[in-house]
């Protein structure tokens, strides 16, 4: 566990010393480091992906070529029926002369540009952002839930270019990520908060009132919509009954530090408004996430914005005291809340590769 508490520790620290965009180099190339230097077997699932990727490469190009489909996964036995894009990904990577481990680096770097452009273009605060990336689980499945970091990852690129008003390249990359894991859907809301041009203060603090009610008939949602339309395309992982996600409670923390502390007519521009908005989001997926593990984690493609949200919320408080305490409880919890979901995870102890 030492590992990821000195990378967290030394973010603040970093950051006193380099300019904005050293920082975000110099951080971006040592969490890729952390990533890229892991044992094979160190995260959730790796097994079967390394199982899969030697699968793959043994096809012939025809034979993968015929087993891709768009919506529904690739015609390949189970456990390595991914997404077809996926399943390209691996035979190409493969036949290049990329070892599994190789494949690896290449996901951690994806992951890590992915996240240092997204930090350095449109974070307040570099420093907590990362801290947030490190202690919020999005960090942590980049070790193991490969397909879905990797889909997040292009989905951020995705939409930067939407800001870009480069909308084809971001239609191009939504349909990527959709190939490499079909959750990469449920980021749609995003694409809509793009369009928002405000986001009222009202109508947040009224979503996160009725938070409560819409969890006391999340059941019937996920019994009779999700878990229908999760039958019908074929994903399995169909759930359990309410769970408590620690994530939910921390959730609940920001959302009412954000109604306590933003001027919401700060949110002026379209990441500013996914920022608040996709808090939002995150809580209401969660409350259906509560049923299903796999549903939980997809909860990602929300929090991931939080990384700015939280930096904005601070850096726009009029009160510097309060800024420099916000600051200061925000990465204990945080810290905190890192330690708490490294007891007992896939990735603790951390193992290099050949370990």
């Amino acid at each position: 566990m030492a590992v990821y508490i000195i990378n967290y520790l030394s973010l603040p620290v970093y950051a006193k010393i380099f300019s904005r965009k050293k920082f975000v180099v110099i951080v971006s190339i040592q969490m890729f480091f952390i990533l890229a230097l892991r044992a094979e077997n160190l995260g959730v699932d790796l097994p079967m992906y390394q199982y899969g990727f030697n699968y793959i490469y043994n096809m012939s190009f025809s034979d993968m070529i015929s087993s891709l489909r768009v919506i529904q996964n690739a015609r390949l036995p189970y456990p390595m029926s991914f997404e077809s894009g996926w399943v390209a990904l691996n035979w190409f990577s493969s036949h290049i002369g990329f070892s599994f481990h190789a494949f690896l680096v290449l996901c951690a770097g994806i992951n890590m540009i992915s996240c240092g452009i997204f930090i350095y273009r449109y974070s307040e605060m570099p420093w907590l952002s990362f801290a947030i990336i490190s202690s919020m689980n999005i960090y942590a499945y980049m070790f193991g839930i490969l397909r879905q970091s990797l889909a997040l990852s292009i989905i951020v690129i995705a939409l930067i270019l939407l800001d870009e008003e480069k909308k084809w390249q971001c239609f191009v990359l939504f349909l990527l990520a959709f190939l490499i894991h079909r959750t990469a859907i449920l980021s749609f809301p995003l694409f809509f908060l793009m369009k928002q041009k405000s986001i009222k203060k009202n109508t947040f603090s009224i979503a996160v009132l009725i938070w409560p009610i819409f969890v006391l008939v999340s059941h019937i949602i996920y019994s009779n919509v999700i878990e229908k339309a999760m039958v019908s395309i074929g994903i399995g992982y169909l759930g359990h009954g309410l769970k408590w996600n620690n994530q939910i409670g921390l959730l609940i923390i920001i959302c009412i530090a954000i109604i306590a502390l933003y001027d919401f007519e700060q949110a002026e521009t379209r990441m500013q408004c996914i920022s608040i908005g996709s808090t939002i989001v995150a809580l209401y997926w969660g409350a259906i996430g509560m049923y299903n593990d796999v549903l939980s984690r997809s909860m990602q493609y929300f929090v991931f914005f939080i990384t700015i949200s939280i930096p904005e919320v601070l850096n726009h408080f009029w009160d510097e005291r309060v800024v420099r305490l916000g600051k200061f409880f925000a990465f204990i919890l945080l810290f905190l809340f890192m330690i708490n979901n490294l007891q007992d995870s896939d990735i603790t102890p951390y193992r290099l590769v050949g370990f």
